[in-house]
């Protein structure tokens, strides 16, 4: 039968200074590329909230043919904080996946901000 390709997050954890205005995430494919795959991204906040550190997020992710590997990127808000540390999570929606499927270790990826 048909082995459905892999889509997953190329790190479990991306640190980012507080003074920048995005972060990018790499999201990988592995396996059959020959077809296209989709999977929408969608932001979960924990210490960092969303509106007020990072912009909302849920976009889909196309692989064309051919493509293994690709670049998304979240807003931040140039938030100045007092808190050590902030962070939220970005997770692979495993209801919107097509073409493919979600790897069971790199779902999901923590946004560290650092100050």
């Amino acid at each position: 039968g048909l082995r459905l390709p892999t889509i997953q997050f190329a790190s479990t954890e991306v640190h980012v200074r507080d003074e920048e205005t995005s972060v990018d995430l790499e999201i990988i494919r592995i396996g059959d590329r020959a077809r296209r795959s989709e999977v929408t991204l969608v932001t979960k906040d924990r210490t960092a909230k969303s509106g007020e550190c990072y912009v909302e997020l849920e976009d889909a992710i196309v692989f064309e043919p051919g493509v293994s590997s690709v670049i998304h990127q979240v807003e931040l808000m140039g938030v100045t904080h007092w808190e050590a540390l902030l962070d939220f999570e970005v997770e692979l929606d495993p209801d919107s996946v097509v073409g493919a499927k979600i790897g069971r270790q790199l779902n999901s990826c923590r946004v560290k901000i650092i100050c």
